[in-house]
């Protein structure tokens, strides 16, 4: 073999390398992009001792008074825990557990109701069709996202 037609097969190589990734860059993007929106049933329900006191949907979240509170740089909006939890017919509670779908966190976050204060939100994510829960007393790592079930004990 000559030394072009090694050259020519080094860079038809190199062609088929940069193909290759650039299309798992492409298919990871795709799969991401159909995999960041909720599904169009989603819905955060509150619940006490095994029974749906009220379910959510995106919509009715949406409709409630939004609050604003500044953490970690960054805006985050969205209504009041407590005044869901009122809007379920929750009068009073000593603990609250957020319970999500658990993709990218534990998925579980326990709250002792003095910790429930009129700061904590369930903030809309930017890029999902769905919210995390949110406030100054809870850090980044420990946030539940895509909150599926608010529990009251």
């Amino acid at each position: 073999m000559t030394e072009r037609e090694q050259a020519h097969k080094r860079r038809l190589a190199a062609v088929l390398v940069v193909t290759g990734l650039l299309a798992l860059v492409a298919a990871a993007w795709i799969i991401d992009a159909l995999g960041s929106e909720a599904a169009p049933d989603y819905r955060v329900e509150v619940t006490r001792d095994g029974q749906v006191l009220r379910s959510f949907s995106l919509d009715d979240l949406r409709a409630m008074e939004s609050h604003i509170i500044s953490q970690y740089g960054l805006s985050e909006e969205g209504p009041r825990v407590l005044d869901v939890l009122a809007d379920a017919g929750v009068d009073g509670f000593t603990q609250l557990t957020v319970m999500g779908l658990g993709m990218r966190d534990d998925g579980v976050l326990v709250l002792d109701a003095a910790e429930v204060t009129p700061d904590v939100i369930l903030d809309f994510a930017q890029t999902r069709s769905t919210v995390k829960i949110a406030g100054p007393e809870i850090e980044r790592a420990e946030r539940v996202r895509d909150v599926t079930e608010l529990r009251v004990d």
